[in-house]
């Protein structure tokens, strides 16, 4: 049972090769603390996530490998995803009139983490650098200024997503039936980084809760405040428009707070971690770096200095070599976890099997985004894989361009999801950060190409897997230095 754990991405991707690529479904095995989990193969892909709630959950699956019950302090989070729906409701609507302040904040903590001095090249270590950098940009969106660049909040914050990441490591290796209990001890120093943050999040909760009542009343002392536009404000706004009070609680908010700072932090930082360490161990002689900085001081010229969301649309080569890196240097061996919560259990009508209830199916990520029939060249890091067929496009007249041509270049994009491309998920469970993740990602990159130079790696640095989960390379460093003459800063 202990060898799973080492095996799995091995035995995964036999799977793969002999089965899935074959229109067929595989079982891989489990372990102590891992139940067996049945990969539905690619060509069912779209069959299973339409499949809806009541029979496959999304939830479930996710309470299951999160021990969002336990890590995240409520058990209400074992079935209940408000703060998801609260993304979905008001983030991506509300981040074309944020992008200026998230600009500021991503410029000012590249500058703080990377430096100014222009005369010596400086060794960064590449995990440390995306872990001092994304925190505090990702809380400019959940709690706002000042509080997103206090650094006792943040530690604290920073500190719980840790622990969340060591109690589903250490939890894996426990038996099923023991979880619940040993999960109990594992999670209390999530008890103490959240009651150390709600030092700070609680007055400003009760203090918002309070200025948005009061404008609702009519207050005249209140008739000019506006709210800010953070997960605070679109908490209250949804659980006032849906009538619970529950969910207006300021602990409950604090602690909704807790999977999105989880999810905000090791997602992003995964993936600007492998990104970084993908471009500048690519072969210089590919010019991707140079390509990357003519394209970001073009577009924010043509911006005026400014980032919008449609400038940061416009950055296809960009968009293109960060959607490779998440196809290359995926997160995971399997992803889009579902249980089967359906009484009967569920059977699927084109391969004619009948799984049981409790049983949890995923889908092949790495197999799917190495597969050489789907990508050409699959383990070659090509940066501009995705943008040279979107360039190509963009160079057409209007008169030329047709609306399936425009559909498939959008398809082509970082945050489209399909069965080829699962960085983000797929369906209507995608990410619902991954429009923020996103622009976030190409604020700090096109600021750190545009402003500082590499020293190419003669090779990438190797990740490891822990059963479903990659081990990043944390000690890998890169030598950076800051540039002398910059178009934008």
């Amino acid at each position: 049972m202990v060898t799973n754990y080492f095996h799995y991405h091995k035995w995964a991707m036999e799977g793969y090769e002999k089965y899935d690529k074959k229109g067929r479904s595989f079982i891989t095995p489990g372990s102590w603390g891992c139940p067996d989990e049945f990969v539905v193969s690619r060509s069912q892909a779209k069959w299973m996530i339409n499949l809806p709630d009541h029979i496959l959950s999304d939830t479930a699956a996710l309470n299951q490998y999160l021990f969002c019950e336990f890590n995240f302090l409520h058990k209400k989070f074992a079935s209940n995803g408000q703060h998801a729906r609260v993304l979905r409701r008001y983030l991506t609507r509300n981040l074309p009139s944020l992008i200026p302040d998230i600009q500021a904040c991503a410029h000012r903590q590249v500058d703080r983490v990377l430096g100014t001095d222009t005369e010596n090249w400086k060794t960064i270590n590449v995990w440390k650098t995306w872990m001092s950098i994304v925190p505090p940009i990702s809380n400019l969106i959940l709690v706002g200024r000042p509080l997103c660049d206090n650094e006792k909040f943040l530690h604290s914050m920073v500190s719980f997503a840790e622990h969340c990441s060591l109690n589903i490591l250490l939890l894996n290796l426990v038996p099923l039936w023991l979880q619940p209990v040993i999960a109990r001890l594992f999670t209390i120093p999530n008890w103490w980084h959240w009651r150390t943050s709600s030092k700070y999040t609680l007055p400003l909760i009760k203090e918002r809760l309070n200025a948005m009542k009061q404008k609702e009343a009519g207050n005249p002392e209140f008739k000019d405040w506006i709210e800010p536009e953070d997960f605070i404000t679109w908490s209250i706004q949804l659980a006032t428009m849906e009538n619970d009070d529950s969910e207006l609680d300021p602990v409950m908010i604090s602690k909704r707070l807790l999977p999105l700072e989880f999810a905000s932090f090791h997602t992003t930082i995964l993936t600007g971690h492998s990104f970084l360490l993908d471009l500048v161990s690519s072969d210089p002689s590919c010019g991707y770096i140079e390509a990357l900085r003519e394209e970001s001081a073009r577009v924010l010229a043509e911006e005026g200095g400014q980032w919008t969301r449609n400038g940061l649309s416009r950055l296809y080569r960009l968009d293109s070599a960060m959607r490779e890196s998440q196809r290359i240097s995926n997160i995971a061996t399997t992803i889009i976890h579902r249980k089967v919560v359906a009484e009967d259990g569920i059977k699927n009508p084109t391969e004619n099997w009948h799984i049981p209830r409790g049983t949890i199916v995923t889908l092949s990520m790495h197999g799917i985004q190495h597969d050489q029939d789907l990508h050409s060249n699959p383990e070659t890091y090509d940066a501009f894989r995705y943008s040279r067929l979107r360039e190509e496009y963009e160079a057409q007249t209007d008169e030329a361009k047709s609306a399936e041509e425009l559909a498939k270049m959008n398809r082509l994009g970082m945050t489209a999801t399909s069965e080829d491309h699962l960085a983000f998920g797929y369906g209507r469970h995608a990410c619902p950060g991954r429009y923020f993740a996103s622009d976030e990602l190409k604020l700090i990159m096109s600021h750190m190409i545009l402003n500082y130079d590499f020293r190419p790696l003669a090779q990438r640095p190797k990740t490891g897997w822990f059963s479903n989960i990659v081990v990043p390379p944390i000690k890998a460093s890169v030598q950076i230095k800051r540039r002398k003459t910059v178009t934008f800063s």
